[in-house]
């Protein structure tokens, strides 16, 4: 009990950045730090929203440079992220109550291996942004869903940021069954 009070606490996702990996309506695990990784997912301040926050994967890191190119394939330091397509999932946002077909596959940063979402007939880019010392460049895993990452706000400070997502608690029920979550370290 004293370890949950003092290192962790449990926040409920609210909203589709992170999608697929963590979905609107699942309860996740936080570990308490101000380090981050690359490949952790943060949970920060909005920068730009008082009162808010925002949950990303951290895919850059002091004078390293973030890039997103064709297809929606991430680049770090001029080093293509490995990535492999599974298939076509419909998804319906709870957010908007939109259903659209999205790509969806596995991504890995440093060992670190996680799903992505990219929408049909969508191509998400970004030019290369160098993040600056003692801040963490944070992306949606859900490469098509906007303004909820450093895409729109740019990069974090890292030592505002409240602690990284580590263990999903339960799942919600907009997880399409294709994905099979479960109780899972993150």
């Amino acid at each position: 009990g004293v370890l949950y009070a003092v290192k962790m606490g449990m926040v409920v996702v609210g909203h589709s950045g992170m999608a697929p990996s963590v979905m609107p309506g699942d309860r996740v695990i936080l570990w308490k730090t101000q380090s981050f990784e690359l490949g952790d997912i943060a949970l920060c301040p909005h920068p730009t929203a008082a009162g808010r926050f925002v949950m990303g994967r951290v895919v850059g890191r002091r004078g390293q440079t973030v890039e997103m190119g064709r297809g929606g394939q991430l680049e770090i330091e001029g080093e293509t992220v490995d990535r492999d397509f599974s298939g076509t999932v419909r998804y319906t946002d709870p957010e908007t109550g939109r259903t659209r077909p999205m790509s969806w596959g596995t991504e890995s940063l440093l060992g670190v291996e996680y799903q992505f979402f990219i929408e049909e007939g969508r191509e998400p880019r970004m030019l290369a942004a160098e993040v600056p010392n003692g801040r963490i460049f944070l992306m949606s895993d859900n490469r098509t869903h906007s303004g909820e990452d450093s895409r729109t706000f740019g990069p974090v400070e890292e030592s505002t940021c409240t602690g990284r997502i580590w263990m999903r608690l339960t799942v919600s029920d907009v997880t399409p069954p294709e994905l099979e979550h479960g109780l899972d370290f993150l």
